[in-house]
């Protein structure tokens, strides 16, 4: 009981804290280039997020159908250990990982290339949605009776992926991903403070959070 109201009491407090911060402030921290810009391949970066949508699949599948024990069943492996916990760490070594690995942007260009959405987000909405849809998430982890269960993790994974593609769909690729799809503003803060940084094709390297710096003094 104590372990899941410090949870949901950190979620709170950490909304709270980015409610109560000046505008100024939480745009030089999230209000950062677009997601695409700092990768000169986007051939590269298709490839790659296919590839990473057929595993996401294999692994809902193997968690709808597979062994019911999370110990013996890969899809809580591959969610709460490699993927929030280690790729979410290399973010902050090596830069943001995630524009080539979401699962989302290779069959979004696919479907729609290069076409203009439908919709437009408004500006006025801000970063709420990736907020509101962070909160969920770690609802989900800290106060759920039991998160690692296969067949209910394969429903929400494949529901939250469907939610996400679904507004990419409505609002455009680069506006939801960097404003309303939470992970892609989770993982591009965090490769805000690694050493390493992509820019424009070339590698460039400095002290730990010298890349939020620099934007912070623009």
């Amino acid at each position: 009981d104590v372990y899941i109201s410090a949870g949901v009491g950190v979620v709170v407090l950490t909304v709270a804290l980015l409610a109560l911060l000046p505008i100024a402030w939480s745009s030089h921290l999230i209000g950062a280039p677009g997601i695409a810009s700092a990768f000169r391949s986007k051939r590269t970066a298709i490839c790659t997020s296919i590839a990473s949508l057929i595993l996401l699949v294999a692994m809902v599948l193997l968690g709808a159908v597979g062994p019911r024990d999370p110990l013996a069943n890969l899809l809580p492996l591959g969610i709460w250990t490699l993927w929030w916990i280690g790729l979410v760490s290399l973010h902050g070594v090596f830069g943001n990982l995630w524009h080539w690995l979401n699962p989302w942007t290779g069959l979004y260009a696919l479907v729609r290339g290069d076409a203009d959405a439908p919709l437009a987000l408004p500006e006025r909405v801000g970063y709420w949605p990736a907020i509101v849809l962070f909160v969920f998430f770690n609802l989900f982890a800290l106060a759920d009776l039991a998160p690692d269960d296969p067949e209910r993790l394969a429903v929400v994974v494949g529901v939250y992926w469907l939610l996400n593609f679904t507004a990419m769909l409505l609002f455009g690729r680069d506006a939801w991903l960097s404003r309303g799809e939470c992970f892609s503003v989770v993982m591009l803060l965090y490769a805000k403070l690694a050493p390493v940084r992509i820019d424009s094709g070339r590698v460039r390297a400095g002290l730990p959070g010298w890349s939020l710096y620099q934007h912070s003094r623009r």
